[in-house]
């Protein structure tokens, strides 16, 4: 599929989930890592509704690295980590309601601790990372990731 059209079904995603929570200027920032991720790791057509629609990490190589390539554009992993400062930054920005947040705040705390014992490392440290935040998102009953079509 033309990676103009995959381009654009992950950035009218992502503008959807986080037009009405998050600063324009973090809308701006996501278009661009989106656009230079995909652009180093093409995401796969049905790999990408899977993730939006279905909340499924990819599987394939490129995919986990469009993950990692994602989560390192944002700062929300650095050296290989969770980056907690960062994660409660951009937690702050995208959920205004206090209960949302401190949800937020823990789960990324949560799998802060959760993988920093972790052996993975790169692209599949990034989707063990996200796993765990889902996986804790749904313990808790928050969608931390919210996607709309």
């Amino acid at each position: 599929m033309n990676i103009y059209i995959v381009n654009f079904i992950i950035l009218t995603s992502i503008s959807f989930t986080f037009a009405s929570t998050v600063k324009p200027g973090i809308i701006s920032q996501a278009f661009q890592i989106v656009g230079r991720c995909n652009k180093e790791h093409p995401l796969d057509m049905k790999e990408m509704e899977k993730a939006v629609k279905n909340f499924e990490l990819p599987s394939s190589e490129e995919g986990k690295c469009f993950i990692s390539c994602f989560l390192e554009g944002f700062g929300l992993v650095t050296d290989g980590q969770i980056n907690l400062d960062r994660s409660l930054e951009f937690n702050k920005m995208q959920f205004h309601d206090p209960d949302n947040l401190e949800k937020a705040n823990a789960i990324s705390a949560a799998c802060k601790d959760e993988m920093s014992t972790s052996t993975e490392k790169g692209c599949d440290f990034a989707i063990a990372a996200s796993k765990c935040m889902l996986e804790k998102s749904k313990e808790m009953g928050f969608r931390f990731f919210q996607f709309h079509s």
